[in-house]
């Protein structure tokens, strides 16, 4: 999956997949999602549900704003990747490390700039790098 800036390189599990492949049906997607840092250790993890968490009052602990298919999709580093069963996710993440020491492009990570797209002009604040070794 993508590696972002303060969270690491996510793994996703499909639970109908004997492999690593996905079938692209949310219900099958295993609702914790590790990521890890460059030298493979444990980083953070995220819950992803396709009910929106959010309420009218606040985010309940959510991130802010639910993500439509194609943000969520960001996540994989799979043109491949579309959802037909849902259309919205809510993301709840935990931390384990300090969010600002962790940086995808370098010394001990095999990412360079040339796998990274500047997601910052379409409102998301950051950087998506998808090695090639994971696309």
């Amino acid at each position: 999956g993508s590696c972002f800036d303060g969270m690491g390189t996510h793994y996703f599990k499909d639970l109908s997949s004997t492999d690593s492949s996905m079938t692209w049906v949310a219900e099958n997607l295993l609702p914790v999602v590790v990521m890890f840092d460059n030298e493979g250790d444990f980083n953070a993890i995220f819950f992803a549900s396709t009910v929106v968490q959010q309420g009218l009052f606040g985010p309940n602990n959510w991130e802010p704003v639910p993500l439509p298919n194609g943000q969520m999709c960001g996540n994989f580093c799979d043109e491949d990747c579309t959802f037909s069963d849902t259309s919205i996710w809510s993301t709840m993440h935990f931390y384990f490390n300090d969010p600002e020491a962790m940086k995808c492009v370098a010394e001990d990570s095999s990412i360079t700039a040339g796998d990274c797209t500047d997601l910052s002009l379409l409102g998301m604040g950051m950087t998506q790098c998808c090695p090639t070794y994971v696309a």
